[in-house]
């Protein structure tokens, strides 16, 4: 992961474990604790160079699937919901495939539209 200024550094996950946090914005929700704290959890654990990094990955990305799955389903919000859904699936898929990620990719295109979806699904 590169951090904001482009150089290669674990402290973007840093940055990302904190920006994710920007989800608790979201009144009284459920998906928006749950996707800041499996966010928070991966990106500091990423960090930390923890050994149960791999598992929270895992986790962090199937609960993101899955909710923004619901969400679609189930929003009024259309077709934003799923512009936003599929603007951040592509800027993640884009993102991983990088030789070096880069932290701002991911907060601009991955978590930015997923959080204004998050607040027009509530």
């Amino acid at each position: 992961m590169t951090s904001m200024d482009g150089k290669s550094s674990t402290n973007g996950h840093l940055v990302l474990a904190v920006t994710v946090l920007l989800f608790l914005t979201v009144k009284n929700s459920f998906i928006a604790y749950t996707v800041s704290f499996n966010g928070f959890v991966y990106h500091v654990s990423e960090y930390m160079n923890l050994k149960a990094t791999k598992a929270y990955k895992i986790v962090d990305i199937v609960c993101n699937f899955s909710i923004c799955a619901w969400v679609n389903l189930s929003t009024k919000w259309q077709p934003y919901t799923i512009c936003a859904s599929l603007v951040s699936l592509a800027a993640w898929q884009i993102n991983r495939t990088r030789t070096a990620p880069s932290c701002l990719l991911h907060l601009l295109f991955v978590q930015s539209p997923l959080l204004v979806a998050a607040h027009h699904y509530t």
